[in-house]
């Protein structure tokens, strides 16, 4: 049995266990930069770590949900909710970090941070729905539920990132 002796032993081997199927750090700036904001912190790890493999999620095959998608999620909330009169219109600060085959999005409050609900809209249910459907009380509940070991290496990887400092 291998015992990893330290957080930074601990870092290095849960990169290595990911190792090429991330995007890179200059990839995530441009995303960012066309977003228009910043992408949240261990979301980015997690882009870091799978944001070019969708294997790495077996359940969201078929979703879009990379690196890739990111700017092109928001801009089908835009016009999902366009389309919806009963609805409000998708707020400034929204990071859609994952689309459903151009009928569903997810999405949450950048300015909030951590503690932002995660969001959800599907289209067909007008005029039923007349605020977001709230999915999940965090991020991070949402993503532990969805992609639990991919989401806790990028979690692990952030907090001994921002102990370092």
């Amino acid at each position: 049995m291998c015992y990893i002796e330290n957080e930074d032993d601990l870092i290095i081997s849960l990169w290595q266990l990911y190792a090429g199927q991330g995007v890179t750090e200059n990839e995530l700036i441009g995303i960012e930069k066309e977003l228009g904001g910043p992408i949240p912190v261990p979301y980015r790890t997690f882009l870091a770590l799978v944001g070019n493999t969708a294997q790495a999620v077996p359940d969201w095959i078929g979703s879009e949900w990379l690196a890739k998608d990111l700017v092109g999620n928001k801009s089908l909330a835009e016009f999902l909710l366009e389309q919806n009169p009963y609805l409000q219109r998708l707020p400034s600060d929204a990071f859609v970090f994952w689309g459903h085959q151009g009928y569903s999005v997810f999405f949450v409050r950048s300015s909030l941070g951590d503690i932002s609900l995660v969001y959800n809209y599907l289209e067909g249910d007008e005029p039923l729905w007349q605020k977001f459907r709230v999915n999940a009380p965090t991020l991070d509940y949402f993503m532990l539920k969805a992609a639990p070991k991919p989401w806790q290496a990028a979690k692990r990887i952030t907090e001994g990132l921002q102990k370092k400092g």
